[in-house]
């Protein structure tokens, strides 16, 4: 009977409601939300960037888990780092069962120097003759396509083949590995990145990469890490695509937005520092768990969204999603939308 009447009451009251007012009413709040989405969006769009460093290495890593490749250039696509033929990982070791390696598990990886020549891979390490791997660019009939994994993602590559099979497995001295190669063609792996209220969620795309198609890691920070460290380290340990210089320790944490040359990035979260930290990219050596250890006591992430995907492991370097394609040099001014 309340529940009646009170339906009853509330239909009179928007009844006695003049037309013309309830009209108003409406459009006012439509016009409100049409504001905050038009400030939301041009927060968006409109980005203040501010110069914050300068680009001092680019580094392309052709094969997962192998040494870099310094270049003076490269081209910044949805997958990462291109440089004419070559992408940033494009090609990985895998081993029974199709599972990726790397130097968690096999850190004289970090012995092996890989080298561009035209359409050519080649593969140098201790001991062992040049391997030679062609780089296919587009998927053909005459290769096979196989299923791998990368953490719980399942991957399309092709294999490269006995000869590089042999080559790999012989520099291991075990029987199970083989190199595949990720063509532009397979589906790739993405991140997805809530950007607010009135934007649909950001889907950031890459390969064989860990966890973003790019890395950013500033000299001074690994300055800093290095003065709390009885056995210093190097840029080398972490891996990154982009070694900036000219700020302070840890400022890339702040960033939001990031412009190099004439590519935007967008800081899709800390990247998150494992085992292949430890080998010493030299010696391809395991230290004794450093600099891990030191990093948990000072470098473990307090975003409570990033608590859930990262737990207690230790952050160092930012991983970046494309926004906008361009051309990056060495020398190149850094900006950046600071988050403040």
């Amino acid at each position: 009977m309340r529940s009646s009447a009170f339906s009853k009451k509330t239909s009179a009251m928007f009844q006695s409601v003049p037309v013309n007012v309830f009209s108003g009413l409406v459009a006012m709040i439509i016009m409100g939300l049409t504001a905050v989405i038009i400030i939301t969006w041009s927060k968006h769009k409109n980005l203040k960037f501010v110069h914050v460093a300068q680009i001092k290495k680019i580094i392309l890593y052709p094969v997962k888990s192998l040494r870099g490749v310094e270049l003076e250039h490269v081209e910044c696509t949805e997958l990462g780092l291109r440089a004419e033929n070559w992408r940033d990982r494009c090609f990985m070791i895998v081993k029974s069962g199709r599972n990726f390696v790397t130097q968690r598990q096999e850190p004289q990886l970090a012995l092996l120097t890989p080298s561009l020549h035209g359409n050519q891979l080649h593969i140098d390490g201790p001991g062992m003759e040049t391997l030679k791997l062609e780089c296919l660019q587009k998927l053909n009939h005459s290769v096979k396509v196989s299923k791998c994994r990368i953490f719980q993602d399942s991957i399309e590559t092709v294999d490269c083949g006995d000869e590089a099979a042999k080559w790999i497995q012989n520099f291991l001295k075990k029987d199970d590995f083989r190199f595949v190669q990720f063509l532009p063609d397979f589906r790739p792996r993405c991140t997805i990145v809530k950007m607010g209220f009135f934007h649909k969620p950001k889907q950031y795309s890459f390969a064989l990469q860990d966890e973003s198609a790019f890395s950013l890691l500033s000299e001074e920070s690994v300055e800093d890490l290095n003065s709390r460290l009885s056995e210093k380290v190097s840029y080398r340990n972490f891996r990154p695509n982009f070694l900036i210089e000219h700020c302070q320790p840890y400022e890339e944490d702040n960033w939001t937005f990031i412009k190099m040359g004439e590519a935007i990035f967008y800081r899709v979260h800390h990247t998150s520092r494992c085992l292949v930290t430890t080998v010493n990219p030299d010696t391809g050596i395991k230290s004794n768990k450093e600099p891990l250890e030191t990093l948990k006591t000072y470098r473990v992430t307090k975003d409570e969204k990033e608590k859930q995907k990262f737990g207690k492991t230790p952050i160092l370097a930012c991983s970046l999603g494309l926004e906008e394609k361009g051309e990056v040099h060495v020398g190149d001014k850094v900006f950046a939308v600071i988050d403040n």
